[in-house]
């Protein structure tokens, strides 16, 4: 009986350690330094998503196994400063600081420049071409940095300038002349394209680029100096992350905005990733939030991740993958935080 008693003692702690780790982050197998990860369509067929994760000193990293196993891939990229990456076809196209568009349709092994129709560096302002963000709406590829948005229809073979209404209140350095606003993110859903400036807002284009309209209006700051830090968008809700105020919700593409920061005491939030219609904050000083309420109320889920320090989130599947500074990149189950977070909500 005593022997019984023990291993049924010994099972209950088992199992309160499964369980316990499967609603803990689980750090993945990449080096510490990662800066950004990122997930594609697999152009393979063996493998749903594939999952990318940067970093500036060792380089880019593939898994197909949801960060299970990685590879090196891309070696020729590691001095060029990747800051985001994305698919179209079979085709994998990365935007650096140092190299405009790289191309790759190996999924990652080689790559090659894709710039015909991309400025080249100006002398009135230093690293004035640097590319921050890369999406895809439809046939069309998207790239936008320190020269506005740029449109490619032809996967990346030639591109051209989207900025005819995009305008900066920030002159040029040299000239005095008004430049398109340096655009830190590129958002697309159901035919919108929605841009986010560094210092001058969102933006919202429903033909491709040609048109655009100032979605501003509602965000802290003074005219043309919102501070935008993170952008988001699921079905008809668009999030915006303002440095120092805050998460912003709109429920109509845009075009009203409500402060939604219940939960969220002095997180500085400079990430945000949305999966069906729950919506993911990253701090830099406090961890991972979830809200499963469109904003209402926020749950911090950061059992099991060092620091609070979060750069970058995003959503693959039942998973989501947190770049946690220094420490690394981690992984968590999504259907796990909400059940935590119902408990609480």
């Amino acid at each position: 009986m005593k022997h019984l008693s023990r291993s049924l003692f010994l099972v209950a702690i088992m199992v309160t350690v499964v369980q316990s780790s499967r609603t803990q982050w689980i750090r993945v197998g990449v080096p510490m330094d990662i800066l950004f990860v990122a997930v594609t369509p697999s152009s393979s067929g063996k493998s749903a998503t594939n999952l990318f994760a940067y970093s500036n000193k060792f380089g880019l990293y593939n898994s197909t196994d949801v960060g299970r196993t990685w590879i090196t891939v891309g070696r020729d990229l590691n001095s060029l400063a990747i800051q985001a990456l994305t698919a179209s076809g079979n085709c994998l196209f990365a935007a650096t600081y140092f190299r405009g568009v790289q191309r790759s349709t190996d999924n990652g092994e080689t790559w090659s420049s894709a710039n015909k129709g991309l400025p080249s560096p100006a002398s009135d302002y230093a690293g004035d071409v640097w590319l921050k963000t890369v999406a895809v709406n439809g046939p069309n590829l998207f790239v936008g940095g320190y020269r506005g948005v740029f449109r490619s229809t032809d996967k990346g073979e030639t591109w051209n300038s989207v900025n005819a209404e995009l305008k900066s209140i920030i002159p040029r350095p040299m000239t005095g002349d008004a430049r398109p606003p340096a655009i830190m993110f590129l958002r697309a859903s159901d035919g919108y394209l929605f841009a986010g400036a560094a210092v001058s807002g969102v933006y919202l284009s429903t033909n491709n680029g040609k048109n655009w309209t100032d979605l501003s209006e509602g965000l802290p700051g003074t005219p043309g100096w919102t501070h935008l830090a993170g952008l988001a968008v699921t079905g008809s809700d668009l999030y915006a992350a303002i440095a120092g105020s805050g998460v912003f919700r709109s429920p109509d593409d845009g075009r009203s905005w409500t402060a939604v920061n219940a939960g969220l005491p002095g997180a500085d939030v400079r990430s945000l990733a949305a999966s069906g219609g729950s919506v993911f904050a990253g701090s830099l000083d406090g961890g991972v939030f979830l809200s499963t309420n469109k904003g209402a109320k926020w749950c911090a889920v950061r059992t099991g991740l060092p620091g609070n320090r979060v750069l970058d989130l995003v959503a693959s599947g039942d998973y989501l993958f947190a770049v946690a500074y220094p420490a690394g990149l981690y992984r968590r189950s999504i259907s796990e935080m909400i059940a935590e977070a119902s408990k609480v909500q």
